[in-house]
């Protein structure tokens, strides 16, 4: 609901779910500009050679308990 004052929005009243799921939305494209400016200075790893990271990780943890 837009509320106006003097015919021009002046404040938004929603419900809380979609408080909510706007601020996780927020956050998520925030998430994304973060990773997509690492990218761009190179901080990145190919997907590929991140999952076999995961992997060995995983392996590594099994093995000592």
């Amino acid at each position: 609901m837009v509320i106006t004052q003097n015919g021009e929005a002046s404040a938004v009243l929603m419900g809380a779910k979609d408080y909510e799921r706007l601020t996780e939305g927020i956050a998520l494209l925030k998430i994304l500009s973060m990773g997509e400016k690492s990218i761009q200075e190179g901080k990145g790893v190919p997907a590929e050679e991140a999952f076999a990271r995961i992997r060995a990780r995983i392996k590594e943890v099994k093995a000592n308990g």
